[in-house]
């Protein structure tokens, strides 16, 4: 089975599961501001935070794409009360009912990703599986297209970026590693199978790419389009991202140059010192051999 993707889990209405399964024996529920993230868990305050904490993401994931909030379908986020053998820390699929509808649904085997970003991460990805969704009906025995992991990073890492700054060290750390890998070899790497040093640049080139598509103009109306697209395409493939942005006309090298010139932008947000025109020069040759888009 190919990275990205997962066989589509069927429920029925028989069970009592058109709008979620049930919530487990003793858990109550706390439902978001929006309505759309319901939270199971035993600690009633620790509810309270995470239907917030989903707020607060969606909020900032809404803003990014300039999306309106006109969610279809609930997002759960639960928490398991044991972590079965060989289960992840945390893992989101989505669930089809009759008629139609459907599910997104975050199952939290660890405790421990409760206070990281790891689970803002998640959330991000829920949002994007439930609009990818919303015009594709998810029908059974059909494989279910997450969304790529290069857009997950590079919003998350946005998202940080705007409230903290960039983190110390990333820019060195982005000059030596040189110009950011082939488009098509950078959708098909695996992020979690990454060193923690890997998966750090992984994450800054990932946000690079996206801040190179936002910045043209309809750069997230296309990013949006390219997302509700997935389910019938290939989170892999270059071309297809490439085809949302008629300014590359399907020429990676053309995004390549831009992505360059958005890292290069976010690396230099880094400096504590303010470097003279001739090492600006010296480093920025290091990533740059470029001609100016059109």
């Amino acid at each position: 089975m190919r990275a990205g993707v997962y066989l589509l889990p069927v429920l029925l209405l028989a069970l009592g599961l058109a709008q979620g399964q049930a919530a487990p024996v003793g858990l109550q529920r706390s439902i978001s501001s929006s309505g759309q993230f319901v939270v199971y868990f035993a600690d009633g305050m620790a509810r309270t935070k995470f239907a917030r904490q989903a707020e607060d993401i969606k909020e900032k994931w809404r803003r990014i794409l300039h999306l309106k909030d006109d969610w279809k379908a609930p997002i759960i986020i639960q928490v398991a009360a044991r972590r079965p053998r060989n289960a992840p820390q945390m893992v989101t699929r989505l669930y089809e009912s009759d008629g139609g509808e459907f599910k997104v649904q975050i199952d939290i085997y660890d405790l421990a990703v409760l206070n990281s970003r790891a689970l803002d991460r998640e959330i991000l990805r829920a949002l994007c599986l439930e609009y990818s969704y919303r015009g594709h009906p998810a029908l059974a025995g059909r494989p279910i297209v997450q969304p790529p992991e290069w857009l997950i990073d590079g919003m998350a890492e946005d998202i940080v970026a705007s409230e903290e700054g960039i983190p110390s060290g990333l820019y060195e750390m982005l000059i030596k590693s040189g110009p950011p890998p082939q488009l098509s070899a950078f959708l098909k790497m695996r992020p979690e199978r990454l060193d923690a040093t890997s998966r750090t640049l992984y994450s800054a080139q990932a946000m690079g790419l996206l801040q190179a598509l936002l910045g043209l103009a309809g750069g997230a109306d296309g990013l949006a389009d390219y997302l509700s697209g997935l389910p019938a395409g290939n989170p892999t493939d270059a071309r297809e991202l490439l085809d949302g942005f008629p300014e590359f006309s399907g020429d990676a090298s053309q995004l390549s140059k831009v992505w360059t010139l958005s890292l290069a932008g976010a690396s230099a947000a880094d400096r504590v010192k303010p470097l003279t025109m001739q090492e600006t020069r010296r480093q920025l040759a290091l990533l740059l051999e470029i001609s100016v888009p059109k």
